[in-house]
């Protein structure tokens, strides 16, 4: 797969990547070259060597510990799309439960849009500028909001999952090497991620998603890192569709562990109004 070069601004922070990179890859397995499974259905059990490119990961990006401490993340920042630039404030939790507000200002008016998932369920809901009930998203764009996260990815998390890995082969992410690995979750929704060879770390990442109304391949990919709580993150992303940036998305803070209410992650429940008659005071005979 060939992509797209870009500027020096983002060779420069991998560059920076690196050297930060080789202090914990030294510390970290040996991969053995295991390449050309292009199977799309998920493998009886995982690659070894995958299975070691992920410890990798988890090892040099802050290790098992600082991974495990983890339960959930608040991020917020601007993402810009087609020329509109929108404010977000995002919720991931370890248990796989997604939450994101977007609020932009259009023709002089506020508008507020929410998108949320339990794990299984994915709705919307418009509070402004007037309040619509919720509606439940379907499809593509439900699969790839459940499975594709921008921090705590269930296919990456360092606890016992029942993913099963496998390595596609290797692949260019500008300049940089790569391994691609394939994630399999127990629906056969397939993942892939490209782990740096030098870094370990997973400079792009993605799955089957909904662009302008038609299914695509949707990816995202990290132009710069930053340390939260021990664990390096992703600080800005660019949004990737056919190997062409379509948006950018910046991170202004990054909190861990903030307290996260339930039942924000559950479809709202629509109140119809109840209308009340008025009631007719028959005269008299």
């Amino acid at each position: 797969m060939r992509l797209r070069p870009k500027t020096v601004y983002y060779t420069m922070c991998l560059l920076s990547l690196v050297l930060t990179g080789s202090l914990v890859a030294q510390t970290t397995t040996e991969i053995a070259t295991e390449e050309g499974n292009t199977v799309n259905t998920r493998p009886d059990s995982s690659s070894p060597a995958a299975l070691k490119i992920i410890q990798n990961y988890i090892t040099a990006s802050g290790g098992y510990k600082n991974h495990l401490n983890i339960k959930s993340i608040l991020a917020k920042g601007t993402i810009t799309e087609a020329n509109l630039t929108r404010s977000f404030e995002l919720i991931e939790t370890s248990e796989g439960l997604r939450h994101i507000t977007y609020r932009w200002r259009k023709q002089g008016r506020d508008h507020v849009e929410t998108m949320a998932s339990n794990g299984s369920i994915v709705w919307s809901q418009q509070t402004a500028p007037k309040s619509i009930p919720a509606k439940v998203i379907k499809g593509a764009e439900a699969v790839h909001f459940i499975n594709q996260f921008w921090f705590l990815n269930p296919a990456l998390a360092a606890k016992k999952t029942d993913f099963v890995y496998a390595i596609q082969g290797s692949a260019k992410v500008f300049s940089r090497s790569t391994y691609l690995v394939i994630a399999y979750n127990p629906q056969n929704v397939r993942s892939w991620f490209y782990f740096d060879k030098e870094t370990f770390l997973p400079i792009r990442w993605g799955g089957l998603g909904k662009v302008a109304g038609s299914e695509e391949y949707l990816d995202y990919r990290s132009t710069r890192f930053e340390y939260t709580d021990g664990v390096l993150r992703p600080k800005a992303i660019d949004l990737i569709v056919e190997n062409d940036a379509f948006g950018t998305i910046n991170f202004s803070s990054i909190r861990s562990n903030v307290e996260v209410d339930p039942e924000s992650f559950e479809l709202p429940v629509y109140e119809s109004p109840v209308l009340r008659q008025k009631q007719t005071i028959e005269p008299i005979q």
